[in-house]
């Protein structure tokens, strides 16, 4: 799978790893990161783990990026978890209610297994 600028993918164990690699998914961020992922769901048949270990700034238009792939997934009947959220992260989607819609893993092994 290719690299791009904010994002490094692999397969692992059968599921897609996003590896998001900007410390910030904001406005500038996100066009590049919501093309990027729908691709990869529209690409692979694999259940997909967003790795956010490297985020610490989550923006609204973030926040749109994780819905979009969220929304793009249940399209295609694709499992989506989230992994390595920092508690910043974590903040941010529990205020926005997000945490009901995502599943969210403190590894990326145990995320992997939550969508096996």
């Amino acid at each position: 799978m290719a690299d791009s600028t904010y994002l490094q993918t692999s397969i692992q164990g059968g599921v897609s790893i996003a590896r998001i690699t900007t410390e910030k998914m904001g406005g500038f961020e996100a066009p590049a990161l919501t093309t990027e992922l729908i691709a990869l769901v529209e690409s692979q048949p694999w259940p997909i783990v967003v790795d956010l270990s490297a985020v610490h700034i989550l923006g609204s238009q973030g926040i749109g990026v994780l819905l979009n792939l969220r929304k793009a997934c249940e399209a295609r009947k694709r499992l989506l978890a989230l992994a390595g959220v920092s508690e910043e992260i974590m903040m941010m989607l529990k205020i926005s209610a997000l945490t009901k819609l995502f599943t969210i893993k403190g590894s990326i092994d145990d995320a992997i297994k939550a969508v096996k």
